[in-house]
């Protein structure tokens, strides 16, 4: 049975690696040979004769003139020997990169497929890898792509030494047409075009979809799509068999399933690990020698020695630049990133940042190459006028060591800026500015973004720090020992202002909280009750200061960059400690509640009022997770939150951490229980709608607005007095507040009930009305996008007896007199709406307005006449003084 199986399965391979289905599939695609009928009939080979490296050998059988069928209407010839228009002849791209030969030429009938499966086959060159790992790298998430190239790096090397071994030559040319010739006299089992078409476009969905938010089906057709196109192209190109293809695809699966579950633990050693640097030039070295010295060289074992090198050259970079303190990964407790708004500015510095990087990567690359070929010639003694004799050991060396350095320098220049998007994603939400003519826009420039800290103590001497060794250097009994003298020693705080003090030690340090939270992450068994105490006070000495002063007296934070925290390089890792700690399994809080209790949570409170967003959203975090911990402290939370508001509305007007406390409130009163207690409707109508007077609004509008709307989901009940509310709070001068509170409204009354609606209606359309009325034209046009909402629609369609005679005087009046087109046009519409719901009514409601609008014309006019006659009667009056007569 299974003798049986085997031969099938054997047979089914050969099925697959014949190349009459290459040739019926570019058949298909309208790609058409030019052979000659003698080139149509098969050659006889000896096989005593071993083929040449990848040599295109006729592998045909004596069916080979009749591999592929003539399109009925033809004549039975074999393929090529059609007569075919020659208008459509064209050769290869590229010459073959061994012999120099430009290959037979060939008819393309389908343009927009050449081009299709061009672009396809190109998405697993060089070139495009040269450009695509410094975006992703610059612009998008520097952590993926230290991984996909990982990934992408052992894929080619497994892929090239695994042709090497089984050492399968191309497709018989004919009846395959060779569309490609670049890389013909090379080995072709497996594809590695399919590999890295693979691997790399589901190690990026793979790597990114928990970690950027997206939608999955987007991620896995994006990648689905990515790689189809590749593995397709390669067949259409006429370099690879069906066999050779599908292999290289589940090869690839088969590498990335190995390598996905480790490429974090990778990525870990490579930027902190101590053996690091030597390890990645002994592995990386030791591939490329064992890669060439398989067979002779060629194009595709170069590729390989220069994907060996961007390997290692990342890897290195990314180890000096993490000891250097040079990258900037977001935190975890900022994931998952969301997506920023694309922006032609945004759009603009990626470009610009691509095309400068690679402009320099091509020079250094160019500049290299010429100094590293000669050298290495030089050093073996080989002469570097004969490129063929020089390949062998050249190639190796010299783009090792070009590629090292090449991208050495990518991930320097990385170093230096944050990548694009990513900075963008955990930049903190804002609202979008509406009223382009405020008085603070124009106030004055933006200021340079400064730092500052006063997480500092003077010394009068360098500090000092016994250097331990490493946690995983000791056994196992004594690491619980040494991880309480390391969190002793992270208690020592250093002067950021001074950036030029204590740079040992500060690295020491930094590294050494590194240690703590790699600990703290892997390690079982660590949290004894000791501990608990030492981690608290270490994060307590860290965290818990005076904030710096505002550099300015007038901080504006809609206007303002925010004052940055100077020794936020350690501050960054105490908080990742601490979340890791508060989220370990390990987790006691029936101990942990002994430390950290209520003095710690108001000392935490006060710390949201820092300028910098970045501590803000790793407080958020923390006070999260202890909301969830500590049942006890949850009341002491609200009630705390609760005065900061209320401090903030009624007494300072300041307080930079209002929209992360609402935001962690939004998830807090996702979860309270039904019927809800007393002291939370109170806190909604005493605290948050009292919040929409702040003068800073737009900070954190769209927070407040979504507890708002979660109170009301809760308990339907509080609509009538949030609505109330409102309109006891409407702005009557600041355009830019009546926007964002008629935003909120349209948020409220998609959830509204239609009972409660009813109760709210009247005072609730007369303040729309008012809107509308309104000079400013985005407040009007705001009001009049209700009308565009289905489900308002319907409740004012159920209501409009009593909704069309508030609005229709207003609605009427404007559409004459409105200054802007558009709100005229808008509001043409919202009337004709209101004539399909009830024309009676409309038609009644009009001949009054008309009616009106008489009487007040009326009006008008006698009032006028009476002025007139007043006049008249002063005037005879005064004429009758002037004749000396006494009036009676």
């Amino acid at each position: 049975m299974v003798t049986t199986l085997i031969a099938r399965f054997v047979r089914f391979c050969k099925y697959l690696q014949d190349p009459r289905h290459v040739a019926r599939f570019q058949q298909l695609c309208g790609v058409r040979g030019t052979f000659s009928r003698r080139s149509a009939a098969p050659e006889q080979t000896s096989a005593r004769d071993p083929p040449p490296n990848g040599a295109c050998m006729k592998r045909c059988d004596q069916e080979v003139g009749e591999c592929v069928k003539p399109h009925h209407g033809e004549n039975n010839e074999a393929p090529g020997t059609e007569r075919l228009d020659c208008r459509g002849r064209v050769k290869p791209l590229r010459k073959n990169s061994l012999t120099d030969d430009v290959g037979q030429e060939f008819i393309i009938e389908s343009k927009f497929l050449f081009y299709l499966f061009t672009m396809g086959t190109e998405l697993g060159n060089e070139m495009f890898f040269i450009v695509f790992f410094p975006f992703l790298m610059w612009n998008v998430d520097a952590c993926v792509s230290r991984q996909v190239i990982v990934v992408w790096v052992w894929v080619l090397f497994f892929g090239q030494t695994t042709k090497d071994l089984v050492g399968w030559t191309r497709p018989a040319s004919p009846p395959v047409v060779k569309v490609e010739v670049f890389y013909n006299f090379e080995y072709s089992m497996p594809s590695v075009h399919a590999m890295t078409g693979a691997s790399v476009p589901f190690c990026l969905f793979m790597l990114t979809y928990n970690r950027w938010e997206y939608p999955f089906l987007l991620g896995l057709s994006v990648a689905i799509c990515w790689s189809f196109l590749v593995c397709i192209s390669r067949i259409y190109m006429g370099m690879h068999s069906v066999l050779e293809v599908i292999t290289g695809f589940l090869y690839s699966l088969l590498i990335l399933a190995c390598f996905l579950p480790v490429l974090e633990d990778i990525d870990t050693f490579y930027l902190s690990g101590s053996m690091a640097p030597a390890l990645i030039l002994l592995l990386h070295v030791g591939l490329a020698v064992l890669a060439f010295s398989l067979d002779s060289w060629s194009t595709s074992r170069a590729d390989t020695a220069q994907a060996l090198a961007t390997g290692a050259g990342g890897a290195l970079a990314s180890n000096f630049n993490q000891h250097l303190g040079l990258h900037f990964d977001p935190p975890a407790s900022s994931l998952p990133l969301k997506m920023p708004s694309i922006t032609s500015a945004l759009l603009g510095r990626s470009l610009l940042r691509l095309l400068i990087g690679v402009a320099v990567l091509l020079a250094v690359r160019a500049i290299m190459k010429a100094i590293a070929i000669p050298l290495a010639c030089q050093l073996f003694g080989v002469p570097s006028n004969d490129g063929k004799t020089s390949r062998h050991f050249t190639a190796a060396l010299a783009y090792t060591a070009l590629n090292t350095l090449l991208v050495s320098s990518q991930h320097d220049w990385k170093a230096d800026g944050l990548s694009a998007m990513s900075s963008a994603a955990t930049t903190p939400p804002s609202v979008d500015k509406v009223d382009g003519f405020s008085r603070k826009s124009v106030r004055k420039a933006k200021q340079k973004r400064s730092q500052s800290s006063s997480q500092f103590k003077s010394q009068d001497k360098p500090i000092e720090l016994v250097q331990l060794p490493l946690l995983k250097d000791v056994s196992a009994q004594e690491q619980p020992e040494l991880f309480l003298k390391k969190l002793q020693q992270c208690c020592t705080l250093f002067d950021f202002i001074d950036t030029l003090s204590d740079l040992k030690m500060k690295e020491y340090k930094r590294s050494t909280l590194n240690e703590l939270v790699d600990y703290v992450t892997l390690s079982r068994g660590y949290l004894t009750e000791q501990t608990y105490p030492e981690v608290v006070k270490m994060v307590s000495c860290n965290i818990f200061r005076t904030l710096p002063p505002s550099d300015s007296n007038e901080f504006d934070p809609e206007e303002d960059e925010p004052t940055l925290e100077a020794s936020w390089p350690h501050l960054q890792l105490v908080y990742e400690f601490f979340i890791r700690f508060l989220e370990s399994q390990e987790f006691q809080p029936s101990i942990a509640k002994k430390y950290i209790d209520q003095k710690f949570v108001l000392q935490l409170l006060e710390l949201f009022d820092s300028e910098d967003p970045r501590e803000r959203d790793c407080l958020k975090t923390v006070l999260h997770r202890i909301y969830g911990k500590f049942l006890g402290l949850r009341a002491f939370i609200r009630k705390q939150i609760n005065n900061i508001f209320l401090g903030f509305v009624y007494e300072t007007e300041h307080f930079n951490g209002v929209a992360e406390l609402l935001e962690i409130l939004g998830s807090i009163i996702n979860g309270f229980a039904l019927p809800l207690k007393a002291e939370h409707k109170q806190f909604l109508v005493k605290v948050l709608l009292p919040l929409h007077s702040a003068k800073s609004l737009s900070l954190f509008h769209a927070q407040l607005a979504y507890c708002i709307v979660q109170f009301l989901e809760k308990d339907p009940t509080l609509t009538e007095p949030v609505i109330r509310g409102l309109l006891k709070f409407w702005p009557k001068t600041c355009s830019q507040k009546e926007v964002m509170f008629l935003g909120e409204l349209e948020e409220i009354l998609d959830v509204i009930e239609p009972t409660q609606f009813v109760k709210v209606q009247e005072p609730l359309f007369k303040q729309i009305s008012r809107c509308v009325s309104s000079p400013h034209f985005q407040v009007a046009e705001r009001a009049l996008y209700y009308w565009n909402n289905e489900y308002i629609m319907s409740l004012i369609e159920e209501n409009s007896s009593v909704i069309l005679p508030i609005m229709f005087a207003s609605l009427y009046r404007i559409s004459k007199e409105h200054w802007n087109p558009a709100i005229s046009a808008l509001i043409y519409n919202v009337l004709k709406a209101f004539m399909e719901m009830n024309s009676a009514l409309f038609d009644e409601l009009a001949a009054t307005y008309k009616s009106e609008r008489q009487r007040e014309k009326k009006k008008d006019k006698d009032r006028e006449d009476l002025w007139r006659k007043l006049e008249e009667l002063e005037l005879r009056r005064g004429i009758q003084n002037s004749d000396g007569i006494i009036p009676t």
